[in-house]
């Protein structure tokens, strides 16, 4: 991590390399995002109203689990940073 020297004694720790990690995963989960709702367009576009219904309640349930996982890893990231501080 870098340092910011503030006045005497004092200083903020700006988590650059930390920061770069996770816009480098926020970018990859992007993609794959992407290629998955352009897989999905053309077989929604084919589905009855009660189909289209079960479809959105199991993405919501996916999302859900990535949210959870999202969470967990973040906070994992955090505690990893309080022991390395």
């Amino acid at each position: 991590m870098q340092r910011c020297i503030i006045g005497a004694g004092s200083a903020i720790v700006i988590p650059v390399a930390p920061m770069r990690t996770r816009a480098d995963s926020l970018g990859q989960r992007s993609a794959a995002l992407r290629r998955l709702s352009d897989a999905w367009q053309p077989l929604s576009q084919t589905l009855g109203p009660d189909q289209k219904e079960r479809m959105r309640l199991v993405a919501a349930r996916i999302i859900g689990g990535v949210r959870e996982a999202v969470e967990t890893r973040s906070q994992k990231m955090i505690e990893d940073e309080d022991d390395d501080g």
